[in-house]
Parts: C-alpha cells; structure tokens; sequence
C-alpha cells in the first residue's frame, strides 16, 4: 500500500496509522467515505489520506495496470535468461569451432 500511495503522490510514503472511520456518505463529493490514513511523507510532514469509494475503483485499476507491468517484467526477464542462454550457447560452439580450427592447422 505504501509502494501505491507513494506512486500516487508521487513521493515516499510511510503509512503510521489507518484512522477508524464510519461509513457514511459525502454529500458534496457523493462519494462514500471509508478510511483515512495518516502517513509521512518523505520530508517528514504527516498527511492525513482519505480514501474513498472512487479512490478505491482508481485504486483496484492502479493494482491491475502494476499486475500487468509486472507480468511484462517477469516476460522480459525470461527472454533475457533466453537471450543470455542461447549466446553462451554460441560461445561454447564459436570456441569448440576456433579449437577444431587449430587443430587442423597443426595437421
């Protein structure tokens, strides 16, 4: 939740408490109101964060475009581990190559 909040806010973020909130309706924002979540910032003010019923919709978005990021990341580092496979590979044959090489012009 910090790695999120400090995405959002585009800072550090520290969470030191999630504050106990009643649930009940915001009637200029028409927003439901669920928490609020005291944090330190990383030039170590506090800040009060409240979360509410469209934050938490933007929120589950933000957590499914990360899980997509880190699927694209975990491809990309297989296809490094391929990548990097496949040259040893051709190192090993370039050197058994330039070996047999050799030995033919000894002979």
């Amino acid at each position: 939740m910090e790695t999120l909040l400090s995405l959002l806010l585009g800072q550090r973020v520290k969470i030191k408490c999630v504050l106990p909130g009643d649930i009940n309706c915001i009637a200029d924002e028409s927003s439901l109101f669920l928490m609020d979540i005291l944090v330190e910032l990383e030039d170590g003010t506090w800040q009060t964060l409240s979360a509410r019923k469209s934050a938490i919709n933007e929120i589950d978005s933000l957590k499914d475009m990360m899980g997509m990021q880190n699927t694209l990341l975990e491809q990309k580092d297989e296809a490094l581990v391929q990548r990097d496979r496949l040259l040893s590979q051709k190192d090993e044959e370039i050197k058994r190559l330039e070996k047999r090489l050799k030995e033919l012009s000894k002979g």
